[in-house]
């Protein structure tokens, strides 16, 4: 959550336009598929809640114990940081060490008091849940796990999102709104659904004039890379070559997008891109650009291969044709989770949401953003390999199966994986040679002729 006093945006080019824009927004806002949330800097304070951050690793009891920490812990930050707008108070009147909600009501109530108003931003809202229903062991989304997940829900309905509700309105009595705005980032909309103090926010993820938000325009990249790097135009335009084929393609804009000529541009994931450039910086070459990071794309896209109404098959097709026609579903809740993998609608959204695909070029249709992402698909078709094996399963060649009508029969799939290739290797098929040992001079003129081949 990104906390501030009465904001005050900053005067340098892009922000101030979109400055303008979060003028008129309303008081309850939701932004989903944020890649990259860039939350506008002000010159007053910055008090950050990231529920990532909370541990939902063991029982809910537990859950709770690291909730109640971490929320106190940086509200005891908030408060020291700004003692003396909220008439230098003591901190352990303030909080409650063993009920968090007790004190973010009271920290509210202190700002109110003092005269001040928030702009409330809270990061990664349904990270507890889908920490929880998209990680570990287990894959598929039992009955079972989204029980538990409905018990952090109505946790942090109760415990954190309904005391934000209250600083929007009534909490503060005749004094007013404590907070005048309320900034939401997530990843999925299935956890908004049950939350009812999130029932008023209004998707915004869709407006063109939030699109930059989201990420990285190339002419963003473009700057980060020659400033860190310090490469000149001609070695800076290579580099976008490659970072564009990998990490761009992201079209958040509810509207078709036109491949000719994107409006707004289609935007980068920062997370590749830091990786990259860093990488870069350090090594002086990519030879293994980063897979996807979100290890739990490959925990849901497993589950759902090969079920119901959905199947490898299905992530074939998109592989091999680049887009998929399904309309993009904005509400749905944990039982309807259940049906992942059975009702392709609700597939092809949450992969949506979880960044594996994007808008396609026509309405009514999603894509896959760049080639990054085409890896992690390919991942999954063949679905015995996991991290750590070879090139993560990264199949070069996939022949799918073939349906045999005559005998209504379907033929093997094959997968060829190019694993573990060397130039010793490559000599000894060349010459048909597999017993013989090759010498240093052999290999280098076998290199030399290879590198004429290209």
């Amino acid at each position: 959550t990104y906390t501030y006093f009465t904001p005050k945006a900053p005067s340098n080019g892009k922000h101030e336009r979109e400055k303008e824009v979060l003028k008129k927004l309303p008081k309850f806002l939701k932004a989903t598929s944020v890649l990259g949330t860039r939350i506008f800097e002000t010159e007053s304070g910055i008090d950050k809640f990231d529920l990532s951050s909370i541990d939902i690793s063991g029982s809910v009891s537990e859950m709770k114990t690291s909730f109640h920490d971490y929320i106190n812990v940086v509200l005891a930050a908030f408060v020291m940081k700004y003692s003396k707008e909220l008439g230098d108070p003591q901190i352990d009147q303030i909080l409650n060490t063993n009920n968090a909600t007790a004190s973010l009501r009271k920290v509210l109530l202190l700002v109110s008091e003092h005269g001040h108003t928030l702009f409330v931003g809270v990061d990664e809202y349904d990270a507890p849940a889908n920490n929880r229903a998209f990680t570990g062991p287990i894959i598929g989304l039992d009955e079972g796990t989204l029980k538990h997940v409905e018990k952090i829900e109505m946790f942090f309905k109760s415990s954190f999102f309904a005391v934000l509700k209250e600083g929007c309105g009534s909490i503060c009595n005749d004094r007013g709104s404590v907070i005048s705005k309320y900034f939401v980032t997530g990843v999925t909309p299935a956890f908004r659904n049950g939350m009812s103090p999130l029932h008023e926010t209004e998707i915004v993820s869709g407006d063109p004039e939030l699109h930059g938000v989201c990420g990285f325009t190339e002419e963003e990249v473009t700057t980060i890379v020659r400033h860190y790097l310090r490469t000149d135009k001609e070695e800076t335009d290579k580099i976008i070559n490659s970072m564009r084929k990998l990490y761009n393609g992201y079209y958040f804009v509810n509207t078709a997008y036109d491949k000719s000529d994107p409006q707004p541009p289609p935007l980068y994931n920062p997370q590749f891109v830091f990786h990259y450039i860093r990488t870069l910086e350090s090594t002086g070459v990519v030879t293994t650009p980063n897979v996807y990071t979100a290890v739990r794309s490959t925990h849901i896209l497993k589950s759902i291969a090969d079920i119901g109404e959905f199947s490898a098959d299905d992530l074939v097709q998109l592989v091999i044709s680049g887009f998929v026609e399904s309309d993009i579903i904005t509400e749905f809740g944990y039982a309807d989770l259940l049906n992942v993998g059975k009702e392709k609608s609700i597939t092809w959204s949450l992969l949506f949401y979880m960044g594996l695909l994007t808008r396609g070029p026509e309405e009514g249709s999603l894509r896959i953003p760049n080639d990054i992402i085409k890896t992690e698909l390919r991942l999954v078709i063949d679905g015995s390999k996991k991290y750590g094996e070879g090139r993560n399963g990264f199949v070069d060649i996939f022949i799918p199966p073939q349906v045999i009508r005559s005998v209504s029969k379907r033929t093997p799939g094959i997968i060829l994986e190019l694993k573990y290739i060397t130039l010793e290797g490559l000599w000894s098929g060349e010459t048909a040679n597999w017993t013989k040992a090759s010498d240093y001079d052999i290999l280098t003129e076998f290199k030399n002729l290879l590198w004429k081949m290209q």
